[in-house]
């Protein structure tokens, strides 16, 4: 809803205008990348670390479409508009600290968790890199290796196993 993503700003700007002699954490929707007003307010308020939560709805399978859209924008299909605006927010921003977080399998394509990679630790994995790796599952698992953590559900965290019901309902 347009009217509440206007008060939510609202309350954001008027969070960031008030001086806090604590660390300021400003939590968003990854939508959010796509509204020009959050963006300006991204520009006014810079930002030392970002993490990106459900980092798997980040991705384009062409990363030259990201960069073509960036410099040309056009009407056609291409990115999500979310996923341009964050990477934009990332790339002109090259002292903050990325992070990005997904419990969710993510891997269509190998291109998919290099231009994660790539967001996340640009002069490591610096675009040139994205494009001869999309295809080689070796070398890109290489490269994941030095900018991400994995871990697997069994290696942290004890869980009941699943447990599927049927529940009737009258309708």
């Amino acid at each position: 809803n347009r009217a509440d993503n206007t008060d939510r700003l609202r309350m954001l700007e008027n969070q960031l205008q008030s001086p806090s002699k604590d660390r300021q954490f400003i939590l968003v929707n990854y939508d959010m990348f796509r509204n020009p007003q959050f963006q300006r307010l991204l520009e006014m308020y810079p930002m030392d670390v970002t993490v990106v939560d459900e980092a798997h709805n980040v991705k384009s399978r062409f990363l030259q479409s990201v960069k073509s859209e960036l410099e040309r924008p056009s009407a056609k299909s291409g990115p999500a508009k979310r996923t341009l605006g964050l990477y934009s927010f990332i790339t002109s921003h090259p002292d903050m600290s990325v992070f990005f977080a997904t419990s969710t399998p993510f891997v269509k394509d190998l291109v998919e968790p290099l231009i994660m990679a790539h967001l996340v630790n640009p002069k490591k994995v610096p675009t040139e890199k994205v494009e001869q790796m999309m295809y080689d599952a070796v070398s890109t698992n290489q490269a994941l290796r030095e900018v991400m953590i994995r871990r697997r559900k069994e290696e942290i965290i004890d869980l009941p196993a699943k447990e599927t019901r049927f529940i009737p309902i009258d309708l």
